[in-house]
């Protein structure tokens, strides 16, 4: 199941992968494991934490070495405090230089020290336990399958918050049905996989409701379908990683952008087309004051009203004495600055919400440069280190 904590902003993706742990038969020798789950790396001592489920032990890899070493566990399934019952996920607190540990079989959660320990510590009893994460605030969260939420604790607390689901199990976004593996990121976003509605959710920090970010087509082997949804995790361009364990393989959701060159230009075409022939302005969208901003979903039409109307207000700007000024002849200039300011975020983060604002007698030339500019962007493969664009 694939775990990790972090995924470096330069990281790239390899098509072939490379054993680092295990060998080709499954064990419970030093160099063999027993149906694998949760996984933890840990760059700074260049190692790696495995939940060996059926082996009821956690397993320290050192990176390019045949044999690992038992470091929680190991003395046959059971409950007593040497010994894990089928632990299904494992995180380092590096403050601490403590494993946490998904003692699923037990119903708890336990906190081992990661060096020369016989015996761990229960920090939390009675949950159903199957994925772990830790926020930059040491919050812990788990994933509580029979509950169908995810419970976010500060270790020694007695009782934790739920922060995700706990409105019984269902397919509505307010809901999870098995929820497993879980992943935080920098905002405090909880992502989730929730595995019997075959999709992952993302939980934004304080929402009522999830969003859908991977699957929720029902369970299948398309694009938009996943089948046992397990390992998650999110790197910082916002990338979804997906383990889809039904269909054998791990799939990669590209966060789709708001605006790009290309597609700003589309947009203000589909505006410039509207104007006054279509027949617009459904009565949810007729107190305007609420809206921000608006996008293009299933209602085109009161969305492009909703664009033209506000276009219609007239706008004055206050000139800085500091502004720079350009004549016809030297525009590429400020047309190249514009675009690496306003499109500075390339890629699938791209967020282009500024204005730019051109004197009317310089306006149509510097409209036509740029968008002459717009169309030689390398529109493509994110992972393609020659793509300014994409997806």
């Amino acid at each position: 199941v694939l775990r990790s904590s972090h995924i470096d902003i330069g990281a790239t993706w390899s098509p072939n992968g490379t054993t680092v742990a295990g060998d080709s038969e499954q064990g419970n020798r030093l160099n063999q494991l027993n149906s694998p789950q949760g996984i933890c790396v840990d760059n700074e001592d260049q190692v790696v934490y495995i939940a060996d489920w059926c082996n009821h032990r956690i397993m320290k890899w050192k990176f390019d070495l045949t044999n690992g070493e038992i470091v929680a566990g190991g003395n046959g399934a059971g409950n007593r405090m040497d010994q894990l019952n089928n632990p299904l996920d494992v995180i380092i607190d590096k403050e601490t230089d403590n494993l946490i540990i998904c003692d699923s079989g037990n119903q708890r959660v336990v906190q081992w020290p990661c060096r020369n320990a016989s015996r761990g510590q229960t920090i939390i009893s009675n949950i159903d336990c199957r994925g772990l994460a830790m926020d930059d605030n040491r919050f812990l969260y788990v994933s509580n399958y029979n509950k169908s939420e995810v419970q976010r604790w500060r270790i020694g607390d007695s009782q934790g918050t739920v922060v995700a689901g706990g409105n019984g199990k269902g397919i509505h976004l307010n809901q999870l049905n098995g929820p497993q593996y879980v992943f935080v990121d920098q905002d405090h976003s909880v992502y989730i996989s929730d595995m019997n509605n075959y999709r992952v959710m993302k939980w934004l920090q304080g929402a009522q409701e999830g969003i859908i970010v991977a699957g929720g087509q029902g369970k299948g082997n398309t694009l938009s379908q996943l089948s046992s949804p397990y390992g998650v995790i999110v790197d910082p361009l916002g990338t979804v990683y997906v383990a889809d364990c039904g269909n054998h393989q791990i799939l990669i959701v590209l966060k789709p952008t708001e605006q790009t060159p290309l597609s700003a230009l589309y947009c203000a075409a589909l505006i410039k087309e509207s104007g006054d022939k279509l027949e617009c302005g459904g009565e949810r969208v007729d107190n305007k004051d609420y809206f921000i901003k608006t996008t293009i979903f299933s209602d085109v039409k009161d969305d492009m009203q909703i664009t033209r109307e506000e276009s219609d207000l007239d706008k004055t700007i206050d000139a800085a004495e500091k502004g720079f000024q350009y004549d016809s002849p030297w525009l590429d200039v400020p047309v190249r600055t514009a675009h690496r300011a306003v499109f500075t975020h390339a890629g699938q983060v791209c967020f282009a919400a500024s204005r730019i604002c051109v004197h009317s007698t310089l306006h149509d030339a510097f409209v036509s440069k740029s968008v002459e500019l717009a169309k030689k962007r390398i529109v493509g493969d994110p992972f393609d280190l020659t793509t300014e664009q994409g997806p």
